[in-house]
């Protein structure tokens, strides 16, 4: 009788263990899947802000060299701007009957 209960003792405690080791391989399982997956979508993140950097990058330089052939046309371009709103700002002023902010 003694030896019966210590055999579906160690049976039982056999059989917990093997439950907890598939639990803890299954565990590690779905930590390493979440793993990967949480470093695949910051890659993706990771490689989109990458790629964003290069097209300003590039952008950057582009201007640049815009500005650096031309330095006179920003300055030529607001004097343009200026001249063109001068008749609209008359206009205002003339239909409200107020003072408008000179832009010059």
């Amino acid at each position: 009788m003694l030896s019966r209960l210590l055999k579906e003792h160690q049976a039982k405690q056999n059989e917990r263990k093997e439950q907890q080791e598939r639990r803890r391989r299954e565990a590690i399982t779905a930590a390493t899947s979440l793993t990967e997956a949480m470093v695949d979508h910051l890659n993706v993140g990771v490689s989109q802000a990458y790629v964003n950097q290069r097209k300003l990058d590039h952008e950057v330089k582009t201007l640049q060299c815009r500005r650096a052939s031309s330095p006179n046309r920003l300055l030529s371009g607001s004097v343009w701007w200026r001249a063109s709103i001068r008749p609209l700002r008359k206009l205002v002023m003339w239909r409200t009957g107020r003072a408008v902010l000179r832009l010059t």
